[in-house]
């Protein structure tokens, strides 16, 4: 028997009860919820919903199911609190077959077939090739590596998508820098990674653009010059565009963003162009006196958009809708999620407006997960004034925090397994700062604080789960085929249980809202709860060596399902600190 086993016979016998306390067959969704700690109760049923449907108070309906609910075999007993139904499971019962579930499934523990054949595809990082990986791409990466974990662990197939930005004025900026003033100069000669030297040209062109305002127009052409193909615009492009790619490759290393699927707006805005066109024929868009070519989504509570200028070029949405329709040709998706900033909401509301006047059944499938900017305390980032953070001057200084607080408590490693370690520790605190927080909310990171032993962190989890092998190490043993869940009784013993047993649950609720958020509060619930146990309960120390095998089996349980909550966090569970 499995945990959802359990629940379902409980949902069973609550439709049951229904039946015949009120003669009305219930064939509703049923959702088992874990009730507040005080209560002491391993599942709760709130009877709201019913009040509609059955005209009666929702405490006289809990009341009722309570009186009518069939004898099973493993509950200890079903109560109405209120308008709730709460149940409580033979313990020994519970912690056996949770314990047992936990460790048999390991790693896919939390796994279910909730979004069977769904297929998800996810668009996420998708930067411009113009500049390193900033603090802003940071949430999007670990965002999209969550959400793409999220969406497995629930059943969902999965892929990922990158789209990178490699055309366009702000690309043909560092082109004219580079070409005016580098004078044949490469990254190498200049000492910088390859990503943050273009970067460099692209504010040096920025600051220079203010006093030369003709900088303009010579801009506009060097865009012209490449539409049209011309051979030495090309190739300096080419050339530019693999020193920013070899430098983000470098950075996704350290993220651990990876993509089953690459796209280039150098590819797609072509077939962009070719939809405005035949949408043009079709009437979907319209033709000014100056040849440019626009939407009316006036009547959608939206303006007209240009998606083709005068002379022939295209904007930035031309691509996106060529991007899409692409995508369609080539991968069967039942949903696609794009994870980009707020300030581009009204752009995928034209995007996604524009995708359905012009024909494609799929453009209602398509989501846009809009997360809030990550502020830093001296405020905005803005690329162009240089006044980013890059990535990985980011992922260095969390890194150097880490390794100072390692050599202040004097951890015996050597320094190759303190760069490591220092590595994993700064990319779990930065990651778990980001995600802890919904993705709609604004962020106002402090890299000191999320690098901290102590609170609701990355590190306080990393170490929780480090504090768990230790002790597992030292017990050094085989479990045997039996152990006597019946010694676990104690009230922490019992909080952690139900906690732990709820991650499949969880995984599914994170996964419907597409909210990692709910994955880092539930982690950090299983690590303070681990805590607590651990401060009051001696485990290794213990005479009864029956209660010690007990108990290094739910401490089992806890690691598996710290390390897999972690997991979908994209944060490593480190064995020793």
């Amino acid at each position: 028997m499995s945990i959802e086993t359990l629940k379902k016979q409980i949902k069973e016998g609550i439709s049951t009860a229904i039946e015949k306390a009120f003669e009305v067959k219930f064939e509703s969704e049923i959702k088992l919820e874990i009730p507040p700690e005080e209560q002491n109760s391993d599942f709760a049923f709130a009877c709201f919903p019913l009040s509609k449907i059955l005209r009666n108070a929702p405490f006289k309906i809990a009341s009722q199911i309570a009186e009518n609910f069939p004898e099973t075999d493993f509950l200890e007993e079903v109560k109405a609190v209120g308008p709730f139904l709460n149940f409580n499971l033979k313990k020994e019962s519970f912690f056996k077959t949770a314990i047992e579930q936990i460790l048999e499934e390991g790693e896919s523990f939390g796994s279910t077939d909730f979004g069977e054949k769904q297929k998800f595809l996810v668009e996420y990082s998708s930067p411009t090739t113009n500049k390193p990986l900033h603090l802003g791409h940071i949430r999007n990466n670990f965002l999209g590596i969550s959400i793409s974990r999220i969406l497995k662990m629930a059943g969902y197939e999965v892929e990922t998508v990158c789209l990178y930005n490699d055309r366009g004025i702000q690309i043909c900026k560092s082109m004219l820098y580079y070409e005016k003033f580098e004078n044949g100069n490469t990254p190498e000669k200049a000492g910088m990674k390859p990503d943050h030297y273009v970067g460099d040209l692209y504010v040096k062109f920025s600051k220079l653009e203010k006093e030369q305002p003709e900088l303009t127009e010579e801009v506009q052409e060097v865009l012209q010059k490449w539409e049209d193909g011309d051979e030495a615009t090309i190739a300096l492009w080419e050339k530019m565009s693999d020193w920013v790619y070899e430098g983000y490759n470098a950075t996704y290393k350290r993220l651990g963003s990876s993509f089953d699927y690459t796209q280039f707006e150098s590819d797609t805005y072509k077939l962009g162009k070719e939809i405005s066109l035949k949408g043009l024929e079709k009437g979907v868009f319209f033709q000014k006196e100056d040849s440019s070519i626009w939407i009316d989504l006036t009547n959608e509570g939206l303006d007209e958009k240009l998606v083709v200028r005068k002379d022939g070029t295209t904007v930035y949405i031309t691509q996106d809708f060529g991007t899409a329709a692409e995508r369609s040709e080539k991968i069967n998706f039942d949903k696609m999620i794009y994870i980009v900033g707020n300030e581009q909401e009204y752009h995928f509301q034209v995007l996604f407006k524009i995708l359905k006047k012009y024909g494609f059944g799929w453009a209602d499938e398509c989501f846009h997960l809009s997360y809030g900017m990550v502020d830093l305390p001296s405020g905005k980032m803005k690329s162009r004034e240089g006044t980013v953070v890059d990535a990985d001057k980011l992922l260095d200084e969390l890194k150097n925090i880490a390794k100072e607080k390692m050599r202040t408590d004097n951890i015996e490693m050597n320094e190759t397994e303190i760069e490591e370690l220092a590595e994993a520790i700064g990319h779990g605190a930065i990651s778990f700062f980001i995600l802890k927080v919904h993705p709609n909310k604004r962020i106002l990171f402090n890299p000191a604080e999320s690098v901290d032993f102590q609170g609701m962190t990355g590190t306080y989890l990393q170490y929780s789960h480090t504090r768990i092998c230790s002790i597992l190490k030292k017990f050094g043993k085989n479990l045997p085929m039996e152990v006597d869940f019946s010694l676990l009784a104690e009230p922490e013993e019992v909080a952690i249980l139900r906690l732990i047993s709820n991650f499949p649950e969880i995984v599914k609720e994170a996964a419907i809202g597409q909210n990692p958020s709910k994955i880092a509060s539930y982690s950090y619930l299983v690590a303070k709860n681990f805590s607590k146990f651990y401060d009051r309960h001696s485990v290794l120390s213990l005479e009864n060596e029956s209660q010690i095998q007990a108990r290094i089996a739910l401490l089992q349980a806890v690691k598996i399902t710290l390390a897999n909550s972690l997991y979908l966090l994209g944060i490593k569970a480190v064995e020793k600190m």
